[in-house]
């Protein structure tokens, strides 16, 4: 469960889903049953998947629309238990080209909290490095600057 204080400021900067990439070099899934715009729609009964197991190198990328100022993002697969990425790495960019790495997220449970020091961005891209006969599923995406 995502802590009180996350959930008041889980719109503190409000995301709008740029791509999805399940795979490198595959077409983006932005349509089905659980698309992208899932990530950032509020309702925590609707869900992102990859629609195939978790592998190195699927991600996710989110254009804020502007830069903004966060120090922490939040991935809830909320009921989808074993649907979250046990490891994964967390970039940003101004551009959506260049990209630097501001934390690594090792999880065992479906809300994944990472904190970094604070970034001024208008991207934030999170690679998965974990291989998981799961899907990667995502109620949720939150950007928080605390």
């Amino acid at each position: 469960m995502v802590s009180d204080r996350v959930e008041r400021q889980r719109r503190v900067l409000t995301a709008l889903l740029l791509a999805d990439h399940p795979a490198p070099c595959e077409r983006e899934r932005t349509t089905g049953d659980d698309p992208t715009a899932n990530l950032l729609d509020g309702n925590l009964n609707t869900r992102y998947s990859s629609g195939t197991g978790q592998a190195p190198g699927m991600w996710i990328e989110v254009d804020m629309g502007a830069t903004q100022t966060f120090n922490k993002v939040v991935l809830d697969s909320g009921s989808t238990k074993g649907d979250y990425s046990a490891n994964s790495d967390v970039y940003v960019s101004n551009d959506g080209t260049n990209w630097t790495e501001v934390a690594q997220a090792i999880s065992n449970g479906p809300v994944v909290v990472v904190s970094f020091p604070t970034q001024t961005a208008r991207y934030i891209k999170v690679l998965n490095q974990s291989s998981s006969g799961s899907w990667w599923s995502i109620e949720e995406f939150y950007v928080v600057n605390d």
